[in-house]
């Protein structure tokens, strides 16, 4: 018997055992997830950083 066989087997024979294990890692990368949502959220809600007036004397400096 290989060992996948041998998994598959004793993961129908304990299958509470294999949700508990892979319930953990869910978890974990659902909060992750959800952290990355909230901080994308933030980052949108931020005001875009304001456009620079220049005086029409600060334009006709410009060497182009």
């Amino acid at each position: 018997m290989s060992r996948t066989e041998a998994f598959l087997h004793y993961a129908e024979e304990n299958p509470d055992e294999v949700l508990a294990a892979v319930d953990d890692k869910t978890d974990a990368m659902i909060r992750e997830l959800e952290g990355q949502q909230r901080e994308a959220r933030r980052s949108l809600r931020q005001a875009p950083p304001r456009r620079t007036t220049y005086t029409p004397e600060q334009v006709a400096e410009v060497p182009f």
